[in-house]
This record gives C-alpha cells, sequence and structure tokens, in this order.
C-alpha cells in the first residue's frame, strides 16, 4: 500500500510539473504577443513586430518565424500554436 501511494505521489508530481511548464511557456507567448501588438487589436503585424526592433535583418528573420504562411499577420490563436522556444528566441532575441 505504501509503494502504491509514493508512485501516485511520483507521478502527480511529474503530470503536475509538465502542466505548469506549458502555463509558463503560454504566459511568456502572451507577455511577447501583448508587446508586440502595439493597437491591442489580437492580430500582429509584420508592421507592428518590425517596429520594435533596432536590426530590421533580424526583425525580418524573427518574423518569418512567426508568420510561416506567409499571410503578413498572425492572430492570436495561431501565435499559440507555434512552438514555444521561437517565442523565448524573440524575447531574448537570439535569431
Amino acid at each position: 500500500m505504501g509503494r502504491l501511494l509514493w508512485v501516485v505521489l511520483a507521478a502527480g508530481l511529474v503530470w503536475g510539473g509538465f502542466g505548469c511548464a506549458s502555463r509558463q511557456n503560454t504566459n511568456a507567448m502572451d507577455a511577447t504577443f501583448i508587446r508586440y501588438d502595439t493597437n491591442r487589436d489580437g492580430v500582429l503585424t509584420k508592421e507592428e513586430f518590425v517596429q520594435h526592433w533596432q536590426d530590421k535583418q533580424r526583425a525580418d528573420t524573427a518574423w518569418k518565424k512567426i508568420d510561416q504562411e506567409g499571410k503578413g499577420s498572425v492572430d492570436r490563436m495561431r501565435a499559440k500554436s507555434l512552438p514555444p522556444d521561437i517565442w523565448g528566441d524573440i524575447e531574448s532575441e537570439n535569431i
């Protein structure tokens, strides 16, 4: 019985940890998206994005990672579906 309790507790910690990391990634994406979405319409355009960057060539490279479909804008739902490391790279300007 004691062994089963430890297994259940360990599983809860593992799954709980993954959920927490997922929320942190979503929060980081939200914060980054909001920072760049200057008119707060829930759609990030290339113009809004690029204006925050000193190096326009790096901004263009970063934008291509976000706007993978080449539409010129990305809504919040599409942004949330992108891999979290893209947003981390953008936030740190590690492009």
